[in-house]
């Protein structure tokens, strides 16, 4: 999942490393595990664990993505010298894992895969459910690709000086779709798009904004507004997860966790200290952030696996097995797999841009001589 889950360059050219972003990444996916692995510990977390996960995720995604996007507008004129190497990039980062889980957990007789294939190589899981398909954690992968696909219009259709308002527009929709249905007495498919926007759009902005200066550092004013509006989204969304109120959750919560995970966010690119940050620092923790997004994929099918592999394995000693297990397999495969991948997938982005440059110029160079 930045996929929700990358380890960081979302853009062309190369960007500051910020390690504290990669633990984040890995407490967001710890959050998701609670949610699948310990549900009555899951029922303790204000707002709810895979919620809180998903919408970390969600906001790290829209920040990377938007940041690199912005870096690479800023030194390029033509679209395509910024888009295709971004797609490129995005194909070797997303597909080759997503598209080997898919095809190893169908042959391995996953039902719940298997039964919506075709939604899920489409990137359509998070609308299967509204044609009664069953969840998978694949829904949150499919918001981003979409995402994905819908951002660069909202960057490059318009005026740079209307970007913000186009933006804020956006979530202004959002937050509108969820009252309109909820409104209507309908059932809130809070999967699709345009019901779970709202931590994308909002890790967007902070981009955005922290491009607008200098050094990438909100003004003191600016800090003290962003903490209090953390403090307060936190507070509300507790609020409203002890109320038991569905639809006041399904209207708010993803715009509640996004306003609060911005500040955290924000807090870690500037470097956060204390026992906190010593926290954050951590390589080991670090380190899971970095092979988060094979977590992800493959967590929460590994213990039905386990017991159709060995009847009769007790839950005990399938919980037990788990974590290893799923660690294991995700490290291998991010050595031996994702990585070679990343590393073709930014040799290729960068040839190709280096060509689309070229063209650019040498009709650039032609239309002038053409002029004279």
């Amino acid at each position: 999942m930045t996929s929700i889950l990358e380890t960081g360059d979302a853009g062309q050219t190369s960007a500051k490393h910020f390690p504290q972003l990669d633990s984040l990444r890995a407490i967001a996916i710890g959050l998701v595990m609670i949610e699948h692995y310990a549900r009555p510990l899951a029922r303790y977390i204000p707002t709810g664990a895979g919620s809180l996960g998903v919408n970390l995720f969600f906001v790290l995604s829209g920040y990377l993505i938007m940041s690199g996007l912005l870096r690479d507008r800023q030194r390029k004129r033509d679209l395509s010298v910024i888009l295709v190497p971004f797609y490129l990039k995005r194909f070797f980062r997303l597909f080759p894992l997503y598209y080997a889980v898919l095809v190893i957990l169908t042959l391995l007789g996953v039902e719940r895969v298997r039964e919506g294939l075709l939604w899920h190589a489409l990137y359509l899981s998070n609308i299967h459910p509204s044609f009664g398909g069953e969840s998978t954690i694949f829904w949150s992968l499919a918001v981003e690709e979409q995402f994905y696909l819908c951002l660069p219009l909202v960057i490059f259709l318009g005026s740079r000086k209307h970007l913000v308002l186009r933006l804020m527009v956006s979530f202004g929709l959002c937050l509108a779709y969820k009252a309109w249905v909820l409104a209507s007495g309908a059932p809130l498919n809070w999967r699709l798009l345009q019901a779970a926007a709202e931590p994308l759009i909002l890790g967007c902005l902070l981009a955005l904004r922290l491009a607008q200066t200098s050094k990438g550092k909100l003004t003191a004013p600016d800090v003290r507004i962003l903490r209090i509006a953390a403090v307060v989204a936190a507070l509300t969304a507790i609020a409203i997860w002890l109320s038991h109120s569905q639809g006041l959750r399904h209207m708010f919560n993803q715009g509640l966790n996004a306003v609060f995970f911005t500040y955290i966010i924000y807090a870690a690119l500037q470097g956060i200290g204390g026992l906190v940050g010593r926290l954050l620092n951590n390589v080991a923790l670090q380190y899971v952030g970095t092979i988060s997004y094979g977590l992800y994929l493959v967590h929460s099918f590994v213990p039905d696996l386990l017991r159709q592999a060995i009847p009769g394995l007790s839950e005990p000693l399938v919980a037990l097995a788990t974590l290893p297990l799923v660690f294991a397999v995700c490290a291998a495969s991010y050595q031996w797999y994702e990585k070679p991948l990343l590393k073709l997938g930014r040799i290729l982005a960068g040839q190709m841009a280096t060509n689309l440059e070229r063209r650019g110029n040498a009709k650039s160079s032609k239309a002038v001589h053409f002029e004279r």
